[in-house]
Formats: C-alpha cells, structure tokens, sequence
C-alpha cells in the first residue's frame, strides 16, 4: 500500500524543484545575456563532466562499434546564437586518437532536461574562469602577431 505521507511530501518536494528549476532557466538566460554583451566570439569548452552508459553505433560498413558518451559543458554558437550549450561526443571505445568518432552534437543549455542543466550550473564557475584563461591566452597570441608584424615592417 501506498504511505499516503510519502506522497504529500513528494508532492512538496516536486512544487519547490519546479520553481527552482524556473529561477535556474531566468538564471541561465541572464548569464546568456552578459556573455553575449562581452561580444568575445570565442568557443570554449570545459573538460567532459560526465560519462554516459555505453551505446552502439554504426559505421560506414554497417560494423556496430562501442561507443561512449562524454559531455561538456561550454560557450558557443548555436543556433546562430552565441550561448551556454552542452557537447554530447559519442567516442568509440579503444579509439585514443579520436579519428572515426561519431559525430558531435552541441545542444543549447536551456533546451537541455533539467537533469543536465542542473549538472551543467555545477560547473559553471569553472567555465567562467576557463574563459578568462582562454581570452588571456588569445591576447597574448595576438600581441605576439603583432609584434613580429612590427619586426617584419622595412
């Protein structure tokens, strides 16, 4: 028999993750705004968070390869849109050198189930500085093209 408590309390718990996850989808929205005033038109990814079961996929010659799933959390255009997104890279197994993995898909956070929006927002400060690295890093090319520019000038 059903704990009719149990319920109740589900229900309550059910209530608060629905309005959680409603501030959680305005909070990624706002943090899609701010980045995309930065107008930085880079795209950057973090390391794979998560490592999904073991699928099959098919190749070229209709072989069915074991694949594993790995998912990034990232900023890049999509949609034509520069936002959040999540990366699902489908790697066949025993492959290191990653050359006849199954193609990427990119995915816009806020279209994304709860589930791995939540998990993505978990990682999001270590995007934001992930970011700052990589824009450090491409100033620093840049000054250096710049200054060879300079040298090469008669």
């Amino acid at each position: 028999m059903v704990d009719a408590q149990k319920f109740e309390r589900l229900s309550i718990l059910s209530q608060q993750l629905n309005e959680q996850c409603s501030t959680l989808n305005d909070t990624i929205t706002e943090w899609n705004k701010r980045l995309l005033a930065l107008n930085l038109g880079l795209e950057v990814w973090l390391n794979p968070f998560d490592y999904s079961g073991v699928y099959y996929a098919e190749n070229d010659s209709d072989v069915r390869q074991k694949c594993v799933k790995e998912i990034s959390l990232g900023y890049a255009k999509v949609d034509g849109q520069w936002q959040l997104a999540i990366k699902e890279e489908f790697l066949i197994a025993g492959n290191e050198e990653r050359e006849q993995d199954v193609p990427i898909r990119v995915t816009r956070l806020l279209s994304c189930t709860r589930e791995m929006r939540i998990k993505a927002m978990e990682r999001f400060d270590s995007l934001l500085s992930h970011i700052e690295e990589e824009v450090t890093q491409r100033l620093q090319i840049v000054a250096k093209a710049q200054k060879l520019a300079e040298i090469d000038k008669p």
